[in-house]
């Protein structure tokens, strides 16, 4: 039997098709039906979203407690409560408060690396907060949490089943619990883009396919790995089409495929003003030589030569920790990405378009290695997007010793990377 189109259900309740044609669309559920099914995420993100906050304010105003009366990289300790979130402005928040404020000509040959949606939102909501471009900065990147947390536990139900709000609930719960979970909070795209992302996705999966192409074109403008949201569409389209199984269904595919179109908008919009602005549309690409990432490699060598620079380290401390940590990162989420396809914990066929989202999120940092001695940089960072991985790690928190197991280890590890990164240390 074909497989049929999925219509505004989640894949586990369409119905099939014994002719091999696309089933009748359902109903629209009626705007009741539809508060009632967000409500719980709303709940559930919510409350995820405003305990991590409070967490972070804590270690925040705790942070100098290590460095009473020793020196630190960050300054002084601040004078008041309020200059304590000055020490979130760290490394790239820097640029995008720039880029916000002053804009990309400040910098043209290292500024354009940085995609503009961000900072064209901390510009727009600078003016409206008091203080300086860091509160906007981090009052978007806060809002954008909260954002993905709520539609992340929304897909999550999708994906478990409307009755396991537990497994829902411990999947956003990992996600804040991940040692590099902060920079969802600070100032950069990570939350951002995981919510244009997860947006996206979903609707991917209701066949809301031009939403899914419109927000996912904000994506790209937001981080480059937003373009591998099109080899996603494509691959969800023609498996709810039914192409996979036949072949023939290819001919029948609709119109509304062309949203497929919409996903590199954003990233095509951006090179159109680096043309305008800068005489060169591939600017950002050029850019990001500054940065240390020069081309494409095979993403065994970035493993290949990480391995090396731990081998001829003279300690496993210190720079040897920043490639343990990137490298069990990189090679951690494609484990789980390979689960989330095969064996126990497996999220099954209806879900294997997050599998191919997940490991396309790793596969392009791991072929574009910086070309300094830490081939696998901030990789702790750019797996924060896998989505199918944190839905494994949910599957398999239902074992209660794994749950207590991951919950402080994760937990510990980011409030000791936390602390590094408010004293200007580089995490990732």
């Amino acid at each position: 039997m074909l497989e049929p189109m999925i219509v505004e259900t989640p894949p586990s309740q369409s119905n099939g098709s014994t002719d091999g044609s696309t089933p009748a669309a359902s109903p629209a559920p009626s705007a009741g039906v539809g508060m009632t099914r967000w409500r719980s995420s709303v709940i559930a993100g919510f409350w995820t979203w405003f305990a991590s906050l409070l967490a972070y304010a804590l270690v925040t105003y705790l942070s100098w407690i290590p460095y009473y009366q020793v020196p630190s990289r960050s300054g002084p300790p601040p004078a008041r409560l309020p200059s304590l979130l000055e020490l979130w402005h760290q490394w790239d928040t820097n640029w995008y408060v720039i880029i916000a404020t002053s804009g990309y000509e400040w910098a043209p040959t290292q500024a354009p690396a940085f995609y503009p949606l961000y900072p064209g939102l901390i510009r727009v909501l600078n003016p409206l907060l008091p203080g300086d471009a860091l509160l906007a900065a981090l009052t978007i990147s806060a809002i954008s949490a909260l954002a993905a947390l709520i539609l992340l536990h929304r897909l999550a139900l999708d994906v478990f089943g409307e009755t396991a709000g537990a497994d829902a609930r411990r999947a956003i719960f990992y996600l804040m619990a991940f040692p590099s979970a902060f920079y969802l909070i600070a100032g950069y795209t990570e939350s951002l883009f995981i919510a244009l992302s997860v947006a996206s996705l979903y609707f991917m999966r209701h066949q809301r396919w031009w939403w899914a192409g419109g927000i996912a074109a904000f994506a790209t403008a937001t981080r480059a790995t937003g373009v591998m949201l099109a080899f996603v569409f494509a691959f969800e389209y023609l498996r709810q089409t039914g192409v996979f199984r036949d072949p023939k269904r290819l001919a029948g595919i609709r119109w509304d495929a062309g949203a497929i179109c919409l996903v590199p908008v954003g990233i095509l919009s951006y090179a159109a003003f680096c043309w305008h602005k800068f005489g060169d549309p591939l600017i950002f690409v050029k850019a990001q030589e500054h940065w240390g990432r020069s081309g494409f490699a095979p993403p065994w060598e970035s493993l290949a030569r990480t391995v090396a620079e731990m081998v001829r380290a003279d300690t496993l401390l210190s720079h040897g920790a920043h490639h343990i940590m990137n490298l069990s990162a990189a090679l951690g989420a494609l484990l789980l990405v390979v689960l989330a396809v095969f064996g126990p914990w497996k999220l099954g066929e209806d879900n294997l378009y997050l599998a191919v989202f997940s490991f396309l999120m790793v596969l392009l940092p791991l072929s574009s290695p910086l070309t300094t001695s830490y081939p696998l940089g901030s990789m702790v960072r750019f797996v924060l997007p896998c989505l199918s991985a944190v839905f494994v790690l949910a599957k398999m928190g239902r074992n209660v010793h794994f749950d207590r197991a991951f919950v402080p280890i994760a937990a510990m590890a980011q409030g000791v990377l936390l602390l590094a990164f408010l004293h200007d240390q580089f995490v990732a």
